[in-house]
């Protein structure tokens, strides 16, 4: 299935510090809305809770934390 991948622009893609915990997932959507994904540290990953939210300051205080850590991040050769 890697296929998929094919077309990837791989001047886009990335790798994250290893200091940035693997739990942290969120999507931002034309910049209007955001849906982050949460759960305690005692629960399985089926138990995950989704949140969407068209807040402006949560979708720009995400937007923050997306540049900062894109920024820091590594260029990858695929």
């Amino acid at each position: 299935m890697l296929y998929i991948f094919d077309d990837i622009d791989r001047s886009k893609v990335k790798m994250m510090s290893s200091e940035i915990r693997d739990n942290l997932c969120f999507l931002i959507k034309d910049n209007n809305e955001i849906i982050f994904f949460i759960k305690n540290a005692t629960q399985s990953t089926e138990q995950t809770t989704a949140v969407w939210t068209d807040s402006d300051a949560l979708i720009y205080s995400m937007r923050l934390l997306f540049e900062s850590i894109w920024l820091k991040s590594k260029n990858i050769h695929l």
